[in-house]
């Protein structure tokens, strides 16, 4: 289990205006659900189709809180998809983009 900051910033970009240099060079696809407190569950497959499962929860308010993700058995999260059945699963693509020393993770949602 990792505790880390995360600074939320969010903006909706036009995928045709995202300029040539942002390459990719790793992606996941992605499928979460949240519960009714707000704990997020996700099972993310890389480009080798090898799948893991995260649990994680946020703590704080405004731009930057704690979050705490732990890695799951799919069991755990097969149990939750059975347990909050039926619902609408956010179903994503994140790729990650070097930029300088930072990393950009850009979301193209299905």
């Amino acid at each position: 289990m990792t505790d880390k900051k995360e600074i939320e910033r969010k903006w909706i970009v036009n995928k045709n205006n995202i300029p040539d240099i942002l390459i990719p060079y790793e992606y996941n696809n992605i499928v979460q659900f949240y519960t009714e407190n707000g704990v997020r569950y996700r099972l993310c497959e890389d480009v080798n189709l090898n799948i893991k499962y995260y649990k994680t929860e946020k703590f704080g308010e405004g731009l930057v809180r704690t979050e705490r993700e732990s890695e799951i058995s799919p069991v755990e999260y097969n149990e939750m998809v059975e347990k909050l059945s039926p619902f609408i699963p956010i179903t994503k693509i994140r790729y990650r983009i070097k930029f300088g020393d930072d990393i950009i993770e850009l979301d193209e949602f299905d």
